[in-house]
């Protein structure tokens, strides 16, 4: 479904005529509010991509590509793929203390600017010695959608988990609690059944990132930057 079959569908489901456009702009408010919860968590394993990234001699920091923020870094050494570790400058300044020089990365961290323009940028540790080309891998930003042809994965796939959650919120403007309960329902059986599809499409769990061991055939995301969500 695109945004403006997202609205229409909405309204059918509603009673309100397809020609009233009068909660288009909340309806479409209300979809990009959802569309933003789910990105965050539930779908993360449909949005990952990957993308690569040069460094330069003697420059220990890059700007990220917008939209960019990764959860996995490698390059090829002695013809493997280790990842890099993701780390703070002082939890690297405390493993390799002193370490000044130049050299084959094998650590870096992410920050955001601080000039709130949304870029994010990258810190090599140690130092990069020359040109090498690493592989990153992320999650992909979904878009708000905006102009009624406008579509993604979710209202693709599961368009009736934004469909529901819209209604809903029209609902609760509407003080209608009768109908809410019942949307309420029809919402949790499209995110249940999301979900299931998910983890039968990726067969992994989102597990917080850090130190030590996660659950057995589970799959680790570095950092803990976004919210285990998706269980057994």
């Amino acid at each position: 479904m695109n945004l403006d079959t997202l609205i229409l569908t909405i309204k059918s489901n509603a009673g309100i005529d397809s020609t009233d456009t009068q909660y288009d702009t909340r309806l479409t408010s209300a979809i990009n509010q959802e569309k933003d919860r789910l990105s965050q968590g539930p779908v993360l394993p449909l949005l990952e991509a990957q993308t690569t990234l040069s460094t330069t001699a003697s420059v220990e920091q890059d700007e990220l590509p917008t939209g960019i923020y990764p959860w996995r870094i490698y390059g090829i050494y002695q013809g493997l793929y280790p990842p890099l570790e993701r780390m703070t400058e002082r939890e690297f300044l405390s493993e390799y203390p002193g370490s000044t020089f130049s050299g084959t990365p094998v650590a870096y961290r992410c920050f955001a600017s601080n000039s709130a323009n949304g870029k994010f940028y990258i810190k090599w540790f140690p130092k990069p010695s020359g040109v090498l080309t690493y592989t990153i891998d992320y999650w992909a930003y979904l878009a708000d959608l905006s102009a009624g042809s406008d579509q993604n994965v979710l209202t693709d796939l599961y368009p009736y988990v934004l469909v529901h959650k819209a209604h809903l919120s029209l609902l609760n403007d509407f003080l209608d609690a009768g109908n809410a309960a019942l949307i309420s329902t029809d919402y949790k059986l499209a995110y249940d059944a999301m979900i299931s599809d998910i983890k039968r499409l990726t067969n992994l769990k989102i597990v917080i990132g850090g130190k030590g061991a996660g659950p057995k055939g589970s799959r680790r995301y570095p950092g803990g930057f976004f919210p285990s969500v998706i269980t057994e």
